[in-house]
């Protein structure tokens, strides 16, 4: 299986970066954003909820007539935002050890940095122990992320906290907004990282737009960043490429990480 030489060189440069979101934990049994909100339209209805939208909520969302956040948004200024955080929390925070974690294993054995914006804990839990966890609103350990070698940036906060998990567009516009750094940091991982996105559909705003941005301003780009996924989709304007090696979710991916990994060794190996 060939691997691109972007990909190849930064793993022998210790500059690989996974960016990695919910598809990734799907196989563990953990819920996606539609999964999450038909629990919580589920339990609402049980309670007596009558309400259109709630009681059809999905429907409204396959329909394209909102996104999984509006959704979110709106069933918080119905005053369910406890109830959605308790669901989220009940959801999430689960006892993941008798769960495949193989692959989230793989992940860190081809690289020591990871961007994930899963709440769960499956990266904390396969870890290696000088990785250091940063959540999003450590700002100090956010303006530095860059510098450091290895790291685990929870860009979207930590189900060990849930109140603190970013689930609503105001919380959204807030992580992002330049004073907190994270755009800047970001940004600077965009543009000197090689980035591998996984299980990440590229549909989120806040990182399309640094994308974009990262195309526009760095004219020569030293290296590529890459998306591993099955969907028939053209990344061009984001400066992103497509891993055509991948082609399912099952032997595909494991032959190509297993591959990844194989190069990792070779490093270590190679004096």
């Amino acid at each position: 299986m060939r691997i691109h030489t972007d990909i190849e060189e930064a793993i022998h440069n210790n500059n690989l970066v996974f960016f990695v979101g919910s598809g990734f934990s799907k196989p563990l049994g953990l819920p996606a954003w539609s999964d999450l909100i038909k629990c919580i339209s589920e339990d609402l209805e049980q309670e007596g909820e009558s309400d259109e939208f709630i009681c059809n909520v999905l429907k409204y969302i396959q329909a394209g007539n909102c996104t999984e956040i509006e959704a979110l948004d709106r069933l918080k200024q119905y005053g369910y935002k406890e109830k959605i955080i308790d669901i989220l929390q009940n959801q999430i925070n689960v006892d993941l050890s008798n769960r495949d974690l193989t692959r989230h294993q793989k992940l860190w054995q081809i690289t020591s940095q990871i961007i994930t914006t899963n709440y769960d804990k499956a990266f904390e839990q396969t870890k290696p122990p000088d990785v250091k966890k940063i959540v999003y609103d450590d700002r100090f350990k956010v303006a530095n992320i860059s510098e450091e070698e290895r790291f685990l940036f929870k860009v979207h906060g930590c189900i060990e906290d849930p109140g603190r998990c970013v689930l609503f567009s105001d919380q959204y516009k807030l992580l992002y907004n330049e004073q907190t750094g994270i755009a800047m940091e970001l940004f600077r991982l965009f543009a000197h990282k090689c980035i591998i996105f996984i299980g990440f559909s590229l549909n989120d705003p806040f990182v399309t737009e640094l994308l974009q941005l990262r195309k526009t301003v760095i004219k020569n780009e030293r290296h590529g960043n890459y998306i591993i996924t099955i969907e028939e989709k053209d990344f061009e304007s984001l400066g992103v490429e497509k891993v055509g090696q991948v082609q399912n979710y099952e032997d595909d991916l494991d032959n190509y990480l297993d591959q990844l990994i194989k190069i990792r060794k070779n490093q270590e190996i190679t004096p």
